[in-house]
């Protein structure tokens, strides 16, 4: 029983200690990188539970269910500004709808950025394998193709944007009906 006990100690003290020192060179990592780039630190989502962000992903699941998640992600850029940090299973994913963050993103330092699987397995049934949902050489691909849109030209140019997704809007069912947006998404992209 006492070996049991001290094996089990001896495994949960591991765990902790794994977590903790992951969590040590993560943050270091993401010091060095703001630093790198001359970025501030983002403002907190206040989560009830911050270690794995849990409570925000149930909150999401459900104004997904109750059909009020984008006013709800609305909200919170209103109150936590045009970038902000949540947490999201256990991994900390910066927000953001800065044009400045998104031009960077997608179009000047593409190379450095990814998406995790989680995400690129959710939203692989919508939007195919595309600037949505990919990772690795074939994200990169896909950012060099929209790569001229986010040129400082293009970002100002709002009015070409507006003309496309109001044609994207004239193809949508107005009765409720059930409509495949993946093809629709990938003729707007």
């Amino acid at each position: 029983m006492g070996q049991i006990l001290l094996l089990l100690a001896f495994g949960l003290g591991s765990i902790i200690l794994y977590i903790t020192m992951k969590a040590i060179v993560e943050r270091h990592f993401y010091e060095v990188e703001k630093s790198r780039y001359g970025c501030g630190e983002a403002i907190k989502y206040p989560h009830k539970e911050p270690i794995f962000g849990l409570d925000l992903l149930f909150k999401s699941i459900k104004e997904h269910e109750d059909g009020v998640y984008l006013q709800e992600i609305q909200r919170q850029y209103a109150l936590y500004g045009k970038t902000h940090e949540i947490r999201l299973p256990g991994k900390r994913m910066i927000r953001t709808m800065d044009s400045k963050n998104i031009q960077t993103v997608l179009g000047l330092n593409s190379k450095d950025y990814g998406l995790q699987p989680p995400r690129e397995g959710f939203a692989m049934p919508l939007f195919g394998h595309g600037i949505n949902t990919t990772d690795g050489e074939y994200w990169q691909y896909s950012r060099s193709l929209v790569k001229p849109t986010f040129s400082r030209a293009e970002i100002c140019n709002f009015e070409s944007m507006e003309f496309h997704f109001k044609r994207l809007q004239e193809l949508l069912p107005t009765d409720g009906a059930t409509v495949d947006l993946h093809p629709l998404f990938s003729r707007l992209f």
